[in-house]
């Protein structure tokens, strides 16, 4: 019942159980190295715990008289390596089995190792073998490491590992069946006991040694005898796949999973398949995140799709819709077998055919005209007054556009000042009286005012002689007797009857 160990929780930290007998095993030793070979990996922490017929202990004495408790959710990895001959179904043992196996189920990420050799991957195994006249291997600990690496990389997981004969397996396959995996079965002891790696495996290393035997093949190591590991379907369902196979036997001894296996079913594991979740796709050539059976372009990381099927990829197509058209060279939107102007980017059609862009024509529509300099909704070719907004036509051609001319029909005459309906131009008196009664001094007279045709009215006329008269008599008398004859010849020439005259 003591404490739990008090350890620092990151994404990789790592627990290593050893299965062990109570006596003294000299295979521990190895163990321990595999322990210093996980701890000497930077940013991950290793607590190794050595489990007893009589429960876990946290030193390799032998017994349980230091027991520790520990919380699996702290770590992202738990590594079980059985050296025990023993039955190791203690209750105690089988305790610790259900819950590494709880904590395995439990996982977004079931990722699951198999290792039968994974004891003579260790530095005082692989001496032992050498001074009987095998050949060891330096790459062991990089093989081992990179075990914990990939796991890492793959959220955390699971390693069960063992050597030797049926009997050295029986803990970790209590934690098998828990699981709902295969048991470790049988014995490898062919030699040269070397394995050939599968170079497609997700845990290849290509800085293996070479084999002693086979020179052109790549091994994990050249001496193991280890207990072959389950392959292919498991009771559980999942797939596991072999990483490295014994010679000449050709029995996997190193299996692993990702789960999941083959999430789409397509029969491509996924760590080989580039979309694990798609079933019509499993590769993708370019690198382009479309896979080869779906991308037009497999070959080609810059394109994938070609919408129109004219050949050229919707990237580099520029109506990637338009099986007529593939190049924008002004970039403008509109390809360049419509583009009426393929080298203006401001422009694409020419409604009217005219050589100007409906863009820049006033008139899109109008091949006569183009431009509308006043915005008078009159084109300049039409506009005979193309500047001024106010006016557009010269009916009579005088210059004059016809909404100032007063006489738009007739060149002679365009302005009317006084508003009499005679042009100046032939108006005497371009600033007629036209009251329409004869009004003298102020005075009005009654008389009905006239306009005569030369432009003047009788007010004009009879204010004129008034005037005149008032100017050169020197008297009352004489301002009288003038006015009088002018009014006599307005009533002889008939332009006012003497009744008139009178008032006037």
């Amino acid at each position: 019942t003591s404490a739990a160990l008090s350890k620092p929780i990151s994404a990789s930290e790592i627990l290593h159980i050893i299965v062990a007998n109570t006596q003294t095993n000299f295979y521990l030793a190895d163990q321990e190295e595999l322990s210093s070979y996980l701890g000497g990996i930077p940013g991950m922490d290793i607590t190794t715990g050595y489990l007893y017929p009589c429960g876990l202990a946290v030193t390799a004495s032998g017994n349980c008289a230091d027991p520790f408790v520990q919380d699996l959710e702290n770590f992202d990895q738990i590594w079980v390596t059985d050296i025990s001959s023993g039955t190791d179904d203690s209750s105690a043992q089988l305790s610790i089995y259900s819950e590494i196996a709880a904590w395995f189920i439990s996982r977004a990420s079931q990722n699951l190792i198999l290792d039968g050799r994974i004891i003579s991957s260790t530095s005082s195994w692989i001496t032992r073998r050498a001074s009987m006249s095998y050949t060891s291997m330096s790459s062991e600990v990089a093989w081992i490491q990179n075990y914990a690496t990939q796991l890492d990389l793959a959220g955390g997981g699971l390693v069960l590992g063992t050597d030797h004969a049926i009997d050295f397996t029986r803990g970790i396959n209590e934690i098998n069946r828990f699981i709902g995996v295969g048991e470790f079965y049988g014995f490898t002891h062919e030699p040269p006991y070397q394995a050939v790696v599968d170079d497609q495996s997700f845990f290849y290393l290509d800085s293996l040694d070479s084999c002693a035997t086979l020179a052109d093949e790549l091994c994990i190591n050249n001496n193991s005898s280890g207990s072959s590991v389950p392959i292919n379907v498991q009771p559980n369902g999942s797939i596991l796949y072999p990483v490295a196979y014994h010679v000449p036997a050709g029995i996997a001894s190193v299996s692993y999973s990702l789960d999941p296996i083959d999430s789409d079913g397509d029969g491509v594991p996924d760590y080989a398949d580039a979309f694990p979740n798609d079933p019509s796709e499993s590769i993708d050539t370019d690198g382009d995140g479309v896979g080869d059976n779906g991308d037009p372009f497999p070959s080609d990381p810059s394109e994938s799709a070609d919408s129109d099927g004219d050949g050229v990829g919707d990237n580099s197509d520029a109506f990637p819709n338009d099986p007529t058209e593939t190049t924008d060279t002004d970039g403008d939107g509109v390809g360049d077998n419509g583009d009426a102007f393929p080298n203006d980017p401001s422009e694409s059609a020419d409604s009217d055919g005219d050589g100007v862009g409906d863009n820049s024509d006033a008139f899109p529509n109008d091949p006569n005209e183009t431009a509308d300099s006043d915005g008078d909704s009159v084109g300049d070719n039409a506009d005979a007054f193309p500047n001024d907004p106010n006016e557009q036509i010269d009916s009579d051609g005088d210059g004059v556009g016809d909404n100032s001319d007063a006489f738009p029909n007739d060149p002679t005459e365009w302005a009317d000042n006084d508003g009499d309906g005679i042009g100046d131009n032939a108006d005497q008196n371009d600033d007629s009286d036209l009251a329409g009664t004869v009004i003298i001094n102020g005075i009005d007279s009654g008389v009905d005012n006239e306009t005569f045709a030369n432009g003047e009215t009788l007010s004009d006329r009879v204010n004129a002689m008034a005037t005149a008269c008032r100017d050169n008599a020197r008297n009352h008398g004489q301002y009288v007797s003038c006015s009088s004859k002018g009014l006599n010849q307005l009533v002889k020439d008939s332009t006012i009857s003497g009744r008139d005259k009178g008032k006037l």
